[in-house]
């Protein structure tokens, strides 16, 4: 298989390989970050090896890191800042805009201009997003072993601590991202307003996915033509795609994702053994498009995979599910609206949620006031719903304002 790929780029793209063969292996690459089986696995570290040395040999890697400066800059200055967790820095980019804040988490082997998108969307209506990269991908530093979830979460904890941004967060997560944000939802439950999972990886996949047969060519399991065009990598905006190709054929991008796929079991078992999702928000996107071969292989594969996202849609009563139709595993860049509006029906509903609790306060406290007979109730209470309703006014503080417990 691996000869037939360097057959394929040296001959279909010969006249121009520098940058088609690049974009070609990297589109692959992306592809397979949704197969996690270890054939494909190990398939991903040969490209991502032959993509470096593409782009290493050529006039375009030479070009993008020394002709420009400008581009040069964008290389060592990552979009937003290296904050300290302690052992390492991981990079962290967050948007302006208001509350509850979102928090977004890449899959195996992508970082945070997987969320460009996704972000700019989220800061068109004024919302605050903070995208970060696990530690030994893009930006941020390698980080100790294991890379496993447990890790990983403890170390975004502590991001988002180092970094001063207020809970509760609206946790997003894609693929294996889903798997840090389940967890993170779960060990850190109060500081965890909702979660939208976008086509997530599932604790039980390894288990209920289909085995593809020792015979099977890998490029045989998707639509191999639209992907050696390097249409995945092309996903991306035009001003940031030569520097997404730079950074995922890194060296250091392949080493942490096999960092974190040798430890993709005990993830796994650190999600099913973390307890029961508390009642929040949910909301399971996944994809509308058979990715996988047109056959009773690819069909299996895909039916297994639905059947574990309605699965996760049942983490907790409030969940539902939606389908991204017309896009595969990348939905984050194949259909960023359809992720903008699930995590604005998520913040919705934590709004409700927090206005009928506020409504609920003010009740308590206009019957203790009514008891205390202190004053005219018919009136203030009208004004404190007004205000409530506004959110101008908490309510911890009406209650030290009228000297009543909290």
């Amino acid at each position: 298989m691996f000869l037939h790929l360097i057959h394929i780029v040296w001959t279909e793209q010969a006249a121009s390989w520098p940058v088609k063969s690049t974009t070609a292996v990297l589109g692959y690459v992306e592809k397979q970050r949704s197969f996690h089986t270890n054939e494909a696995y190990h398939m991903n570290l040969v490209i991502r090896a032959l993509s470096s040395l593409f782009l290493i040999s050529s006039p375009f890697f030479a070009g993008w890191v020394s002709a420009d400066e400008g581009r040069e800059i964008r290389w060592n200055q990552p979009p937003g800042k290296l904050v300290s967790v302690g052992t390492h820095r991981l990079h962290l980019y967050c948007t302006k805009g208001e509350g509850p804040i979102v928090i977004l988490d890449a899959g195996l082997g992508g970082f945070s201009l997987d969320w460009f998108k996704v972000q700019s969307l989220l800061a068109e209506n004024s919302i605050k997003a903070c995208s970060y990269d696990r530690a030994g991908y893009g930006w941020s530093d390698r980080g100790p072993s294991p890379r496993a979830t447990d890790q990983i979460v403890d170390e975004l904890s502590a991001l988002l601590e180092a970094a001063e941004l207020q809970p509760p967060y609206i946790m997003v997560g894609h693929s294996f991202g889903g798997f840090n944000m389940i967890y993170f939802a779960k060990v850190y439950a109060s500081r965890t307003a909702g979660l939208v999972l976008v086509d997530s990886s599932h604790p039980q996949q390894a288990e209920r996915l289909p085995s593809i047969p020792n015979d099977k060519d890998i490029a045989d399991l998707g639509n191999f033509q639209r992907v050696f065009t390097g249409e995945t990598l092309y996903l991306y905006p035009d001003g940031i795609r030569n520097l997404v190709g730079a950074i995922l054929s890194a060296p250091r991008t392949a080493d942490t994702e096999r960092r974190e796929y040798v430890n993709y079991p005990i993830s796994a078992a650190q999600i099913s053994q973390s307890g029961r999702l508390k009642d929040m928000p949910l909301v399971v996107i996944s994809r509308g498009e058979q990715e996988w071969s047109d056959d009773p292989l690819g069909e299996a594969l895909y039916l297994a995979w639905i059947d574990m996202q309605k699965d996760l849609s049942k983490l907790n009563a409030s969940g539902k599910q939606i389908t991204a139709e017309g896009s595969g595993h990348l939905i984050p860049l194949e259909k960023p609206e359809i992720v903008v509006d699930a995590i604005q029906s998520v913040i919705a509903d934590v709004n409700k949620k927090a206005l009928t609790l506020q409504v609920g306060r003010l009740n308590k406290i206009s019957m203790l006031l009514i008891n205390r007979n202190q004053f005219d109730i018919k009136h203030q209470s009208r004004s404190w719903t007004n205000q409530f309703a506004r959110g101008t006014v908490p309510v911890s503080k009406l209650c030290r304002d009228i000297n009543l417990p909290f």
